[in-house]
């Protein structure tokens, strides 16, 4: 039988990985196993040994960059961990250091507890007696108390916190009593021309 790569030259050894015949030239002897290897297999195996060690090196260079990575992530983590937990302490300081009021539920704010409420509702009844007359205003407030007011929101006591007066017949203006009796501008309303 001859070599493949010596046609002229008779084949005298065996290829242990390809089992191809090939002529002393075209083999080399392992020393592991004193076995006879082809070129072709020899690079190959080489070739494999080398991709492996490539992958091997390329792996842990991965895992490196991944642990890397992992740790940057959790010192953001942290970081931002941190800030939140301040946040909180100085949301909840402030809480204990300036308590706030408990906002009303809107049933608690009626015209009895709150002057502003109840000059709203006498100025829609000011407004809803004036539509019913032809545009002309009350001559009183009591003039709106069971016909255009609540009667169990707004009774004469409430209609005397306020200051009732028609500086010309087509005008109103609406404010709220002072202690002295005297009108005050803390709740003022003024309809008409």
């Amino acid at each position: 039988m001859q070599c493949p790569n010596h046609p002229a030259v008779e084949a005298t050894t065996q290829c242990v990985q390809c089992l191809v015949p090939f002529c002393s030239e075209c083999v080399n002897l392992r020393n592991e196993d004193k076995a006879y290897i082809c070129h072709d297999c020899l690079a190959q195996i080489a070739f494999d040994y080398m991709d492996q060690d490539i992958k091997d090196h390329r792996s842990e260079r991965e895992i490196k960059l991944q642990e890397k990575d992992f740790e940057k992530k959790a010192k953001k983590h942290q970081k931002i961990g941190a800030v939140v937990a301040i946040l909180v302490f100085a949301v909840a300081l402030n809480f204990i250091l300036y308590p706030q009021e408990p906002i009303p539920d809107a049933e608690t704010i009626s015209s009895e507890n709150n002057l502003l409420a109840a000059a709203i509702i006498i100025d829609v009844a000011i407004s809803q007696y004036a539509d019913d007359h032809g545009g002309s205003f009350p001559p009183t407030l009591m003039d709106l108390w069971d016909t255009y007011l609540p009667s169990d929101e707004i009774g004469p006591d409430i209609l005397e916190e306020f200051h009732y007066t028609r500086p010309t017949m087509s005008s109103y203006e609406l404010c709220t009593v002072g202690g002295d009796g005297g009108q005050t501008e803390d709740i003022f309303f003024a309809g008409g021309e």
